[in-house]
């Protein structure tokens, strides 16, 4: 009897409880429904980078949970969003070679930067595994990033692939990426002028056709200017890249 009293006393109060915050709630709601892209920047400075990330994340979540069920699904998304950035950042300590000190400086920086280029910290940690694998560290690497991620919205092309692409390009050496910004407005210009997608230019650029064509004393903008035209004449990029290769070496 005392049990079933009790169980009446919660319910009143959870009903009490869920009648005084339901405007409050669906208001935050539907604030937070806009915010899809920057969840790992939210989740992100909820606690330090590093260990103690996922586990903030936990405890909000938690929080949430005691307050009511409809935040219950979006801490959910923020707990996992957390997890995924921190596992992002963590690969480039353990797969790029950077330090702990590097990714946990660079963390900071891209929470800072995911509002103003409107990318996820999550996404540009993808970006940034690439370009710290190459090699470029600290505010380097950041240029590098920040110019990529700019390239991705203006090309409307996934960032991972934009890196990729960018470094690739500039570690070659070739004339036309003397300078990060103008490197990357050459590669929108080519993926604009061709028949192809950034992923299509990553993938001709990973066939070794800048080192051949830097060596024919061709620039970036020869090479982009041969796979557009290919490209529009049907033939995929990665085909085009290496015919053209093969034909530099002959």
């Amino acid at each position: 009897m005392n049990s079933m009293l009790g169980s009446t006393a919660e319910l009143a109060v959870l009903i009490k409880l869920k009648d005084e915050l339901t405007g409050p709630l669906n208001n935050i709601d539907r604030s937070l429904t806009g915010l899809n892209t920057k969840a790992a920047t939210v989740s992100g400075g909820l606690s330090k980078i590093g260990g103690g990330l996922a586990l903030g994340a936990e405890r909000v979540a938690v929080g949430l949970i005691a307050v009511g069920g409809t935040l219950v699904t979006v801490a959910a998304k923020s707990t996992e969003a957390a997890a995924t950035y921190q596992s992002a950042m963590e690969l480039i300590h353990t797969q790029a070679g950077a330090t702990q000190a590097e990714v946990d400086t660079m963390g900071v920086s891209l929470l800072a930067l995911a509002p103003k280029v409107g990318t996820s910290a999550t996404e540009l940690a993808a970006g940034l595994y690439h370009i710290e694998s190459a090699g470029k560290r600290g505010a380097v690497a950041l240029e590098a990033l920040t110019i990529a991620a700019e390239g991705a919205k203006v090309g409307q092309s996934d960032l991972e692939e934009t890196a990729t692409a960018l470094e690739g390009a500039l570690n070659t050496g070739i004339s036309g990426t003397e300078s990060m910004s103008a490197a990357m407005g050459t590669l929108n210009g080519i993926v604009g002028s061709g028949n192809m997608r950034m992923a299509d230019l990553t993938g001709a650029i990973a066939t070794g056709i800048l080192p051949t064509a830097k060596s024919m004393g061709l620039t970036l903008t020869d090479v982009g200017a041969a796979l557009a035209d290919m490209t529009d004449q049907g033939i995929p990029a990665v085909d085009a890249a290496t015919r053209l290769r093969m034909t530099f070496s002959l």
